[in-house]
């Protein structure tokens, strides 16, 4: 399959970048990004909870493994009980303290830069029989938008929002813990999780002054857009295919992106681009010229040229920077 041109991008440097290349229809395993999925968050913790986990720092210690960028898949959602953490979620450096709430972000690419001596922090991840299984997708699917943020959203909750999260957190740690189950243990849960759901459904809808259900049109579309990207970027990257996938056409898909996010579709299409090299040159083992395959790109001149226009500065200059 080929990836089409990339338009102009919207903001500074003005250059026109081309991505003319076909992509493998299958990466070097070598150079994909490691991804990690329920199943082994499970395994790892040693639970046989089915449908959701909580991982606790003070309980497994952070291994040098987080320092190398991977991809979290399924749902989740991090929060910081003490100390402070420094990540990069995407493009984006976060420092988060104590009562920061970071949502999860559909294939986001996560790398630990550094977190305190008196860091904990707390992963709270579960399916979509779980969500199921509390009901709220059919009373209250509004409450449930933070799941399809895209922009890295971090909360930082005052001292009773964060003493909520932390009483709901030790009721699902406990009960994913349980060797078994007890009467209407399934119940507890739920009403756990509802009560988790509503409680960021909140916070956001206090911090935004707004309903968080991005129910206005244009808001809804961006927001499917947003979610289709990540999936298909390093197979297509013309407006074009992603207009067809929502079944309108190009420059209306365009107008109302623009509208909502500032920014033109080849402008984020090529900032997840961008994204997806700076994760992988983070890795010294790979080459400036895996990296330009893994990423579509026929050499490695057209990728550094394309880099460069995006970024200022060249690929090794980055990596060398980092």
């Amino acid at each position: 399959m080929n990836a089409t041109e990339s338009t102009k991008k919207a903001v500074p440097p003005k250059t026109t970048s081309r991505l003319t290349t076909s992509i493998p229809a299958t990466l070097p395993a070598e150079i994909n990004i490691r991804k990690v999925g329920f199943r082994q968050m499970l395994a790892y913790l040693g639970l046989e909870n089915d449908f959701f986990y909580v991982a606790d720092s003070l309980e497994q210690p952070m291994s040098r493994s987080l320092l190398r960028p991977f991809k979290s898949q399924g749902l989740y959602v991090l929060f910081v009980d003490s100390g402070t953490l420094t990540l990069r979620h995407n493009t984006a450096t976060l420092t988060l303290g104590a009562g920061s709430l970071l949502l999860r972000t559909k294939d986001a690419v996560i790398q630990v830069r550094h977190f305190s001596a008196d860091c904990r922090v707390r992963v709270f991840g579960f399916t979509q029989e779980l969500i199921s299984r509390s009901s709220i997708h059919k009373k209250h699917l509004e409450a449930l938008s933070f799941l399809s943020a895209q922009a890295a959203p971090v909360i930082q909750l005052d001292p009773s929002e964060a003493g909520t999260m932390q009483n709901v957190l030790d009721i699902l740690q406990e009960k994913s813990k349980m060797p078994q189950r007890s009467p209407y243990y399934e119940e507890a849960v739920a009403h756990a999780f509802a009560l988790f759901v509503f409680e960021v459904a909140a916070s956001l809808g206090r911090r935004s002054g707004t309903d968080v259900n991005p129910s206005h049109r244009n808001e809804h579309l961006t927001y499917q857009f947003l979610r289709l990207v990540p999936a298909h970027v390093l197979r297509e990257r013309s407006v074009q295919f992603y207009a067809a996938q929502l079944n309108v056409s190009a420059k209306y898909l365009s107008r109302c992106v623009k509208e909502v996010t500032g920014n033109t579709c080849s402008a984020i299409i090529d900032g997840m681009v961008i994204q997806e090299a700076k994760a992988l040159l983070d890795d010294p083992d790979l080459s400036i010229k895996q990296v330009a395959n893994g990423l579509g790109f026929n050499n490695p001149f057209h990728f550094s040229k394309f880099f460069k226009e995006q970024t200022g500065i060249a690929p090794t200059g980055y990596r060398e920077s980092n």
